[in-house]
């Protein structure tokens, strides 16, 4: 197989320097059937003035092993970039510096900036020393090989804030070890957080300014809870009520009174 691919390079050596030849290239060659790739040097070189003919000396190592591997990384990357660049959290990838290594797509949409403007910079310089220094204690953690986490306020590139929940993951890269951090925007969850709880706070006014006695039953038909007039009429406290029974709170004349109107309870 080599004096074949040797011939085949004949010409390849005419193009070059009759004294100093050297043509590299890979090809795939034949072996038992099979076949192998290999590296092929090809050198032309004159012999003489009376050998008009040049002579073509090949040099063919077996790079099967290698090229497989380089396979296996290529594949192994765009599984990674795959990966990477599918998810819908944000993800920034982290080194021993400090310093962006990589960003994902989402990370651009998230936080406004290209991929070029962000890798092998550092923390945003309008983020508080604190918040770096919370941040840069997680990566450290994760290049440690221990995970970490903390929600805390981003800055996207046009100056506007959101809540975000960062999770930062230990992960080797290129043989060292890396902080993979992953970002998810968590500011319609804040909002609506926030809504609820102002919404409790405006029932709970209402309900222990009201000057009737209220109480609260669930599915279950057990108190919920009660308010300051219920607890003034029945002279009973809260804490000796919530969590009772219909049985247990009510005299057994009302419970019985009161049978018929259980499965409407749930709806009142």
């Amino acid at each position: 197989a080599a004096e074949t691919e040797a011939e085949r390079a004949d010409e390849h050596a005419d193009a070059a320097q009759p004294t100093r030849g050297g043509v590299v290239g890979r090809r795939r060659l034949s072996r038992g059937g099979g076949g192998a790739h290999a590296a092929v040097r090809v050198a032309g070189r004159r012999r003489g003035q009376r050998h008009r003919r040049r002579r073509v000396l090949a040099f063919v190592r077996d790079v099967t092993e290698r090229k497989a591997a380089a396979d296996a990384l290529q594949m192994r990357e765009r599984q990674y970039r795959a990966i990477f660049d599918g998810s819908v959290d944000a993800m920034v990838l982290w080194n021993d510096k400090i310093r962006f290594v990589d960003v994902n797509r989402t990370f651009t949409e998230m936080y406004g900036y290209t991929r070029e403007e962000v890798i092998g910079t550092g923390f945003d310089n309008r983020l508080p020393a604190e918040e770096v220094a919370r941040r840069t204690a997680c990566i450290r953690a994760a290049l440690d090989g221990r995970e970490a986490s903390l929600e805390t306020e981003s800055l996207r590139k046009d100056g506007t804030r959101m809540h975000v929940e960062l999770r930062y993951v230990p992960i080797p890269h290129l043989g060292a070890p890396h902080a993979l951090a992953i970002a998810r925007d968590i500011t319609q969850r804040k909002r609506a957080e926030a809504a609820l709880r102002a919404s409790e706070a405006q029932y709970r006014g209402i309900f222990e300014t009201s000057a009737d006695a209220l109480l609260l039953w669930d599915a279950n038909y057990r108190v919920v809870d009660v308010n300051r007039a219920y607890e003034r009429f029945y002279a009973k406290r809260r804490e000796a009520v919530v969590g009772k029974t219909m049985e247990e709170v009510l005299p057994p004349q009302i419970v019985h009174q009161r049978a018929n109107t259980r499965p409407y309870l749930g709806h009142l």
